[in-house]
């Protein structure tokens, strides 16, 4: 098998890809806390989820930002990478 290895970068390439994962677990979690208020606010019978739902809302607008800036810098490293392997050390 043929290892390609990129030295310059893999250190950017890990802190974005780490980055992107703990974005992931943010938004799973904000997810699970989201159906778990919803749920006991079924429960109860209440209507008392209004501040929460817009706090939701927020963070869920947060965390799909932070996602997709996550997700914009792992395909700039990857393209960055190719070209490297492409074209070696003369990379813009």
């Amino acid at each position: 098998t043929c290892h390609i290895y990129f030295p310059v970068g893999n250190i950017a390439v890990q802190k974005r890809r780490q980055h992107a994962v703990a974005v992931g677990k943010e938004r799973r979690e904000a997810a699970i806390r989201t159906k778990r208020l919803c749920r006991d606010g079924v429960l109860d019978g209440t209507n008392a989820l209004s501040d929460e739902d817009a706090i939701m809302d927020d963070e869920e607008v947060v965390l799909n930002a932070q996602t997709s800036a996550a997700v914009e810098e792992l395909k700039s490293a990857a393209s960055y990478m190719y070209e490297f392997a492409i074209f070696g050390n003369h990379v813009n």
